[in-house]
């Protein structure tokens, strides 16, 4: 139970990074990476994003989509991989929470899932998709949830660049 509290509560953080304005420099890179994992995300042209060493973001150009790196650094992939779970430990942030499509996946060799689902949040509809993932062989704690959360119009509009984005999480040192 406390693990699931403290995952919890480290989503809400996350979930209220992603509120927020990203109004930090850009760099060339177009990559947002989590530093304690080591696994970077291309961002897609016309997003801003925000480097920071615990939940880096990155924000489309209308603000309408968040793409944001939580990083959980006791949590076992299988721990937090679990739809149910998932959806359950988003409920703090996202009102109505509710996966509606999930599977298991190996993205760029990280072993993990993909997951789409519905909530509300600060009273408006939103969609999410996210990916979760561990380190290369599991043999650590240590979990990366890449989640994107966005009104229904720009999870359509943005549709092609969203997906690009979550099909590129990799290990820093693969390309």
């Amino acid at each position: 139970m406390r693990c699931r509290n403290l995952f919890a509560l480290l989503l809400v953080a996350g979930l209220v990074v992603i509120g927020c304005s990203a109004s930090m420099a850009w760099g060339q890179a177009r990559q947002l990476e989590s530093p304690r994992m080591g696994i970077v995300v291309n961002v897609p042209d016309g997003w801003k994003g925000a480097p920071n060493e615990v939940n880096p973001t990155a924000v489309w150009e209308n603000g309408a989509a968040k793409l944001v790196l939580l990083y959980f650094e006791k949590q076992w992939l299988y721990e937090v991989e679990n739809p149910a779970k998932v959806a359950a430990n988003f409920a703090p942030a996202l009102d109505h929470a509710k996966i509606v499509d999930d599977e298991k996946a190996v993205i760029n060799e990280l072993v993990g899932s993909k997951a789409a689902g519905t909530g509300t949040l600060h009273g408006k509809p939103v969609q999410f998709k996210c990916v979760i993932v561990g380190d290369r062989d599991n043999s650590k704690p240590g979990t990366l949830v890449v989640i994107v959360v966005a009104s229904e119009g720009a999870m359509k509009q943005q549709s092609r660049q969203i997906a690009s984005a979550l099909d590129s999480v990799r290990a820093r040192n693969t390309q």
